[in-house]
């Protein structure tokens, strides 16, 4: 729901695996490993827990975003490249849309950077059904982030030809490759529009106010591939609420499953809301062979989209959705409203311990068509606050330690904020290319479910004097932009995080955050 500025990424979900992970031959997916260099910092910071910078949230501590903004590039709209094609192909309307096929990927490509390529497909009422880009994600020069990669969007339309649902970036947000997840709401044929977020930008009718795209407009690594499928409950990696209540009695058990290369899979969650007092719950026990580095801790992430024509095509979005033990179902181990882009559920979880995930109605009324997905994800998180006795001042900060091998220093890190406390943690601005002058951060409480309520990040100076601050509320990410200037002269700054508040109905303290250097984008 957001973009990928604050913190590392817990793991990714490909197609491939959803389809194919609970077949006997496994799939293709990725583990949830949280590797916290694979985000890069875009533009703003959002409040995950990964360690990029994004404009979309906040709550990462590898993203940064403000809601409807896409947190690639600059603010201003653009002028899309002028280039046109001499002789249109017929897929650059509807009319002349390409079938989808499940067993044959679509490949083509965007040129020029305002080319658009019209698909086509035939479905029923109630398919669950997945469509997701891959170009950035295919890595190489076209790897994650890349300025001169297209940026795809997905733009749904139904059997009555008007956008029913709309995709930019993927859940979680590890590149900027489209992937929508919806259920359909009517038999009949749909259309798939796939375009470079520039074009979307300054052509589309259902772009929000704020919304901007990575520069340069006019791309060179071009190409894509479109995935199509229409996913069996009974085969594929999902979990189907069964409608049996709206307690822990009733909940829903996730198993997981491996797929060939041996890496447990994490299966998507979805249902239907038979009204607005429906609650749907799941169990889930993560294996106890999960493997997690030392200086880690295991989290778990739950990720869901906004409804309607701007989101995943339902007719609601889910409420206040809550994680607590199976041991102890009333007391809420983290808390966070899903009807805001902004927030998700990142917590730090225990292997082999129960837990149960309710998932609420939003509670204003019964739509036609009420349905939620949920993208669920686990592994490491980013490296765990090892001094909390000692970092309690700036003279003996934490030293953190970039996480990035190559190019520019990534920092992250997470840990806990108990009453009174505050945490200081140094990092090394020294030796940068004289073109690296920038610096953002992005982190996450409240918008991961956390009780900490009102988390404040400042970074300091070598004299302990903050030059830049920035807070957590309830609807936005807490972000330090990365058009914030690093100190002339500076060799090591010091970022300082404090808080309001707990929250007594919910016991999680956590919090993740992540630190980017930049050199300053361009116009």
């Amino acid at each position: 729901m957001r973009s990928s500025l604050s913190f590392a990424a817990l793991s990714c979900l490909s197609l491939a695996s959803i389809v194919a992970c609970s077949s006997s031959n496994g799939g293709s997916a990725p583990t949830a490993t949280a590797d916290a260099a694979a985000e890069t910092a875009t533009t703003t910071a959002d409040a995950k827990g990964d360690a990029s910078l994004d404009t979309k949230t906040a709550g990462d501590t590898g993203s940064v975003g403000t809601g409807d903004a896409k947190a690639d590039g600059g603010t201003d709209l653009p002028k899309v490249d002028t280039k046109k094609d001499t002789a249109p192909p017929a897929d650059d309307k509807m009319e002349g849309a390409t079938m989808l096929d499940p067993a044959a990927p679509a490949e083509d490509d965007l040129v020029p950077t305002d080319d658009v390529d019209w698909y086509w497909f035939e479905g029923k009422k109630g398919d669950l059904v997945i469509l997701s880009i891959e170009a950035q994600s295919k890595g190489g020069a076209g790897a994650a982030f890349a300025a001169d990669s297209i940026d795809t969007v997905l733009t749904v339309y139904g059997p009555d030809k008007q956008i029913y649902a709309f995709n930019d970036d993927p859940v979680p947000r590890d590149n900027n490759d489209s992937q929508l997840y919806t259920v359909l709401p009517a038999d009949g044929k749909y259309w798939v529009k796939v375009e470079e977020c520039n074009t979307w930008v300054a052509t589309a009718t259902n772009v929000p106010q704020g919304a901007s795209c990575a520069k340069p407009f006019d791309k060179n690594m071009t190409n894509y591939t479109l995935y199509f499928a229409v996913l069996d409950p009974a085969k594929a990696a999902v979990v189907q609420d069964s409608e049996k209540g709206n307690d822990d009695k009733a909940a829903n058990e996730v198993v997981y499953k491996k797929n060939q290369q041996g890496n447990y899979i994490a299966p998507l969650l979805y249902g239907f809301f038979t009204d607005a007092s429906d609650t749907d719950v799941f169990l889930f026990k993560l294996p106890a062979e999960i493997p997690v580095a030392e200086g880690k801790r295991l989290s778990a992430s739950i990720e869901g989209f906004v409804g309607g024509p701007l989101g995943n095509g339902s007719t609601t979005s889910p409420g206040m959705v809550g994680l607590s033990s199976a041991a102890t179902p009333a007391q809420w181990i983290a808390l966070s409203d899903f009807s805001n882009d902004a927030a998700d559920l990142s917590v730090p979880v225990t292997a082999d311990a129960g837990y149960l995930l309710y998932v609420p109605h939003k509670g204003d009324k019964k739509g036609a068509n009420d349905f939620y997905i949920l993208v669920h994800s686990f592994g490491p998180g980013n490296p765990v606050e090892q001094k909390d006795a000692d970092n309690n001042a700036a003279a003996t900060a934490e030293v953190l330690t970039s996480q990035q091998k190559d190019g520019l220093p990534k920092y992250f890190v997470e840990g806990n904020l108990t009453d009174k406390d505050v945490d200081h943690y140094a990092f090394s601005v020294d030796g940068l290319p004289a073109t690296a002058t920038k610096i953002a951060v992005a982190c996450a409480a409240q918008l991961d479910g956390s009780g900490i309520r009102g988390l404040s990040a400042e970074l300091l100076d070598k004299d302990g004097k903050a030059f830049a601050f920035a807070a957590e509320t309830d609807k936005v990410t807490l972000q330090i932009k990365n058009t914030t200037d690093i100190p002339k002269g500076s060799k090591n700054l010091v970022l300082k995080l404090s808080f309001d508040k707990q929250d007594p109905k919910v016991s999680g303290n956590y919090y993740r955050c992540g630190i980017h250097i930049s050199e300053p984008q361009a116009n």
